[in-house]
């Protein structure tokens, strides 16, 4: 280390006065409650597989075209690659019910319902088909 030489310490006057300020109870950026609590976040929503979503958009136009059984089955294959995407159970769902199986498309759409962030849209259409196989 020939050469090199290490000074002392030398802070900036302005580093010196420069105080930490305490944190806000409420962010502007999230609401509060009328009673004052924050209100609850929005629900997180994981990444979809890129493979597993192109399948649901074959499904999709399989579907369209009145195929349903190639659209299911393609489907079943999404949920090979990515049984976690509730996305993907509804869609199998909601094929099962205008197939008329509808203890299957109600069990589909109790499983999306779980995989579904609390209070996202998918858990909303999850209860709705779940209640509509139902029968109420």
């Amino acid at each position: 280390m020939g050469g090199c030489t290490v000074g002392p310490s030398v802070r900036p006057a302005s580093d010196a006065a420069v105080e930490t300020a305490p944190a806000p109870e409420a962010s502007p950026s999230r609401p509060s409650d009328a009673d004052g609590s924050p209100a609850p976040a929005a629900p997180v929503e994981r990444p979809r597989n890129p493979a597993a979503v192109s399948l649901q958009t074959t499904a999709e136009e399989q579907r369209a075209a009145g195929d349903l059984e190639r659209a299911a089955a393609t489907l079943e294959r999404a949920l090979r690659i990515d049984s976690r995407d509730p996305r993907l159970w509804l869609a199998l769902a909601e094929i099962r019910l205008e197939q008329g199986d509808l203890a299957q498309a109600s069990g589909l759409a109790r499983r999306a319902e779980t995989l579904a962030p609390a209070g996202s849209p998918e858990a909303a259409r999850a209860r709705a088909l779940a209640a509509r196989a139902a029968g109420d």
